[in-house]
């Protein structure tokens, strides 16, 4: 593993559970993962406002199924 030294901080600062978004549940991984493109891209096209906070929340249940169906 590349990354093996965020793996070993990750499990002994936060613990099993809260590591899981940052690199071992794929799903939990696009949710939190995808939240920089995300927020990058819709700034760039887009005003901060209620409709792109709406978007985020669909984006992130869209990502999350598809990356679980990739990986089934």
């Amino acid at each position: 593993m590349i990354l093996w030294k965020v793996k070993l901080w990750s499990d002994l600062t936060l613990g099993e559970f809260w590591s899981k978004p940052i690199y071992s549940c794929p799903t939990c991984m696009a949710s939190v993962h995808g939240l920089f493109p995300y927020w990058i891209v819709s700034l760039c096209l887009f005003e901060f406002g209620w409709m792109m906070i709406a978007g985020w929340i669909f984006y992130t249940f869209a990502l999350s199924g598809l990356v679980t169906l990739i990986n089934r």
